[in-house]
């Protein structure tokens, strides 16, 4: 039992990255075969197995099924090098992704599934925060901040790059009080955030009119500002390198490609907005609201290109659906 154990775990276990989202393509035969920690043949069961075998997968994203084996491990190394996102990996690899129902049904021996999962070795850099003495904010500096709490943020969005949107600015009676939040949210913790709403920490919430008030020589001034270097879609700092597969997906769909989430200007307290598996953000939303009168005209107006996909659709059925190579440009 030991020894199938070990070679299971050799055929599983993958190089640990601190992507957002992780994968794996298991064959139902081995699913059926060789159950993991007690798992019965059923697709949830063997993903409470890889949860238990590899720690680093966290929460169950999605179990998708395929035919093909190419497509479904392709998906997979697309997920773990972060060159695609988990919500396009199925319809993009042309795989369809089983409903909580069809989870606990058993896996189909010819059958190849994918399973995606969160990292817990994923860490969120979407806020930086710091902490200011009260001395200082209540400077006037440059003649310009006249001392005002509210004021200073302009003053720490010039020195630091990429502190963007002021999400929280609250204050605390001792420096060591505002640490602890700073910390966490500077090591990837983006938690702590809503942690500070819940008044979970010594730390309290400096209101729009309090702002305007000069900095406390005796207290100790919390500032949370958005990152801007943080690309909140892909979980990474910087661009992705996107596979070739996503790029297709984009170009012959109607979804659009992720940017980086808009959030609402406002310097007070505006709380924090969980990433959802897979990065689809708020823009998406707003893309679906806002519309394109162009793209409505050509919809109208592009019967005779529908009528040509209906009529094509068996020749596409009858070629090879593989995706042979897929390239990362």
């Amino acid at each position: 039992m030991v020894a199938r154990l070990a070679a299971v775990a050799v055929t599983l276990i993958q190089p640990i990255t601190g992507w957002q989202n992780v994968a794996r393509c298991v064959s139902g035969k081995t699913i059926l075969d060789h159950p993991l920690f007690g798992s019965n043949g059923t697709l949830s069961s063997y993903a409470e197995g890889l949860q238990t075998l590899v720690p680093a997968y966290g929460d169950m994203v999605e179990i998708a099924v395929s035919e093909d084996e190419l497509n479904c491990t392709a998906a997979a190394n697309g997920i773990n090098g972060n060159h695609m996102l988990v919500d396009d990996a199925a319809p993009a690899y042309y795989m369809d992704v089983v409903t909580k129902k069809g989870q606990s049904k058993l896996a189909e021996e010819d059958k190849y599934y994918f399973f995606a999962f969160d990292s817990t070795h994923f860490h969120e850099y979407e806020y930086m925060a710091t902490c200011i003495p009260g001395g200082v904010v209540g400077f006037d500096v440059l003649n310009i901040t006249k001392g005002a709490i509210g004021a200073y943020t302009v003053v720490l969005q010039a020195l630091m790059h990429n502190y963007g949107d002021l999400m929280y600015l609250g204050k605390s009676d001792t420096a060591a009080e505002c640490f602890a939040p700073q910390d966490k949210l500077n090591s990837g913790n983006s938690t702590a955030l809503q942690g500070l709403k819940k008044k979970q920490y010594n730390v309290s919430e400096v209101s729009m009119f309090g702002s305007v008030g000069t900095g406390d020589p005796n207290k100790t001034y919390l500032f949370v500002f958005t990152n801007k270097d943080w690309n909140a879609s892909w979980g990474m700092f910087g661009q992705p390198i996107i596979s070739g597969a996503q790029k297709d997906y984009w170009a012959q769909t109607t979804t659009k490609p992720p940017s980086a989430r808009r959030r609402e200007v406002s310097v007070f307290s505006l709380g924090s907005r969980r990433r959802k598996s897979g990065g689809k953000g708020k823009d998406d939303d707003d893309d679906k609201k806002g519309g394109n009168k162009d793209d409505d005209d050509d919809k109208k107006g592009g019967k005779n290109n529908d009528d040509d996909k209906k009529g094509g659709k068996g020749g596409k059925e009858k070629t090879d659906r593989r995706l042979k190579s897929d390239v990362f440009v």
